[in-house]
């Protein structure tokens, strides 16, 4: 057994002292790549141990609404489902990481609790049902997407992002997601495999028409455009 164990360090010293000048300068730095690679993934991991990422978050507003989907594959396929779009915040006071593994959580009652995967993709421009927000136009600008924003750019340390995340479900009726008595809880990972949760529920138009770094929202018009620099407006 200890000559098994001796055998790797045996070869290196071999390879690095038994030979050529030339031989031996390459195997010098083979052994001295060899080293830092592995310095290098002990200190990854030691610093995502000892100083692992600290993500929190809030939910603004949560909106619901009756949609239909339609199927890619067969046209012809439609089902009526309930929509649901949540305008987010996470924050993060750790080392950097991205933010991944989404889920909403709907709990109707104490016995019935849903939990939705996948979140939808949020396209480039788009206007929601009118009623998802309180007879209020709102427009979806694709930009927005949470998840986009936090995968392909890791939230630093005392970095925020805000945005959308969009789910839909057919396991759910629209009077019980109306529910003033269902609760909801959105729930992620870190790089580290930490897992987050935050509740919410229901809001109004107001919680999240100015939400700062968020295009999306409560326009004046349903025609305004998610290329124009102009901001939501306030509700009153």
């Amino acid at each position: 057994m200890w000559s098994i164990i001796m055998a790797g360090p045996t070869w290196l010293l071999r390879k690095l002292f038994v030979s050529t000048p030339w031989n031996l300068w390459k195997n010098a730095k083979f052994v001295m790549a060899t080293i830092l690679f592995f310095a290098a993934t002990l200190f990854a991991v030691a610093y995502i141990r000892f100083d692992p990422p600290r993500l929190r978050g809030e939910i603004a507003f949560i909106g619901m609404a009756p949609v239909t989907i339609t199927s890619l594959s067969n046209p012809a396929a439609v089902t009526n489902e309930v929509g649901f779009i949540l305008f987010v915040a996470i924050r993060n006071a750790g080392s950097p990481s991205i933010v991944d593994n989404w889920t909403l959580d709907v709990e109707v009652s104490s016995q019935r609790r849903i939990t939705i995967e996948n979140p939808d993709w949020v396209p480039l421009q788009s206007t929601l049902p009118s009623e998802i927000t309180g007879n209020t136009p709102t427009v979806v600008c694709g930009s927005d997407s949470l998840i986009e924003k936090t995968v392909v750019n890791p939230l630093a340390r005392g970095a925020a992002a805000r945005g959308v995340v969009m789910f839909h479900t057919d396991r759910l009726r629209i009077f019980d997601a109306r529910a003033a008595t269902t609760n909801y809880t959105l729930r992620f990972s870190d790089i580290a495999g930490n897992h987050y949760s935050i509740p919410g529920g229901p809001g109004t138009p107001s919680d999240y028409a100015a939400m700062p770094g968020v295009k999306s929202g409560t326009w004046p018009g349903s025609t305004q455009s998610c290329t124009s620099q102009q901001t939501p407006a306030t509700q009153q």
